[in-house]
């Protein structure tokens, strides 16, 4: 009923535009004869079900055996069809990998030649030789091209490759790393993230199933590392601005080794995922993982030692309070502790009594050529 409320709909939108109506009425008659080949094979289980205690039901068990095996896999495989069918508007959009049937008859080469005899013979001879019948390509259905639409011949069967998409997601990523864009890479990867998940909903439980389920857990970690190692560059970035001012440099120079070890790590993180490993193995491994993270570690490092130099600059002496950061940190540059000429009232005080401004902890190592400091 779902389908074809959808295909009437989609044959009307067709005959409109002049573009599709032949196929799209084709897809519903195999679906109508493939309903009703389901029913009718159900009806034989469900008739020797109820009159099971009668002698010729025993028989009719019996002599109908094959067909009630069959029935376990057609209502199964119709279950599997039938979800596809919920999903119908997802595959003509996300689904670019042909979901292939197996040749059951000769002449099946192109859509066109296809009616509902054939489709009812080949779901039957399908179904009897155990292969499973998944959803197929609707978008390959959906838009002929001057040869006709090819359904191609697989001994594995009608199944989405979900390796060649991983493989390709994984393609396009490694592409962009190299080229340096992140924020389309982040795009890219929740694209593809997305594309797996749809093909993912349309394979049966198994090995397939799992080794997908995996391969979008990994892009998924891929996609969280990556928008932390995104704002780890750009935090990078900031304080390396700050670094960039000779007396703010001065101010920070505890921090150098810091922000040398950032840059280091950012830097191998780049040169590890543009190299001819790809970008899971190395999330797999932690490998990605524990650069951005030492990366991200130096950074706020760096930022927890500048607030704590501004915080207690202000606890201690509210007058500093009308400087900004920035200002702050390049007096404290550009003080000279052993010249008191240069210095202003505020800062002699701040040098004069930096002991008693942060704890231990905060204050070591923060200022340069004042005594007690590293």
């Amino acid at each position: 009923h779902k389908l074809n409320k959808i295909l009437k709909l989609e044959v009307k939108n067709a005959e409109v535009t002049g573009s599709n109506a032949e196929e799209l009425s084709a897809l519903l008659r195999f679906y109508q004869s493939y309903h009703d080949t389901v029913l009718e094979v159900q009806g034989h289980f469900e008739r020797s079900v109820s009159d099971f205690e009668s002698a010729e039901a025993v028989h009719a068990l019996e002599s109908h055996r094959r067909v009630m095996g069959e029935t376990h896999n057609v209502l199964k495989n119709y279950q599997m069809f039938n979800d596809s069918i919920a999903r119908i508007d997802k595959l003509s959009r996300v689904c670019s990998y042909a979901a292939r049937l197996r040749s059951m008859q000769a002449g099946w080469d192109c859509f066109e030649t296809f009616d509902a005899s054939h489709f009812h013979g080949a779901v039957r001879e399908l179904i009897a030789d155990g292969a499973p019948l998944r959803a197929f390509d609707v978008q390959c259905l959906m838009e002929r091209n001057s040869e006709g639409v090819q359904l191609a011949v697989e001994d594995a069967g009608n199944r989405f490759d979900l390796q060649e998409s991983i493989d390709e997601s994984l393609t396009v990523i490694r592409r962009l790393l190299v080229a340096g864009e992140e924020a389309a890479l982040l795009k890219q990867i929740k694209s593809h993230a997305e594309r797996i998940s749809s093909l993912l909903n349309l394979v049966a439980t198994g090995q397939q199933a799992r080794d997908g389920a995996a391969a979008l857990e990994q892009l998924d970690r891929a996609n969280r590392a990556l928008a932390t190692w995104h704002q780890a560059t750009s935090d990078y970035e900031r304080v390396n601005a700050l670094m960039d001012t000779p007396t703010i440099a001065k101010s920070l120079e505890p921090f150098a080794p810091k922000v040398q070890r950032a840059r280091i790590a950012l830097d191998k993180l780049r040169d590890a995922t543009t190299g001819s490993t790809s970008i899971c193995d190395f999330i797999s491994d932690g490998m990605l993982v524990g650069q951005i993270d030492e990366a991200v570690a130096n950074i706020r490092a760096i930022d927890e030692g500048i607030a704590a130099i501004v915080r207690g600059a202000h606890r201690r002496f509210p007058a500093l309070l009308r400087y900004s950061d920035h200002e702050l940190l390049e007096m404290i540059g550009s003080t000279d502790a052993s010249n008191p000429t240069t210095c202003s009232v505020h800062l002699q005080q701040l040098f004069g009594q930096w002991k008693g401004l942060v704890p231990d902890h905060e204050r070591s190592g923060v200022f340069l050529g004042v005594e007690g400091s590293s």
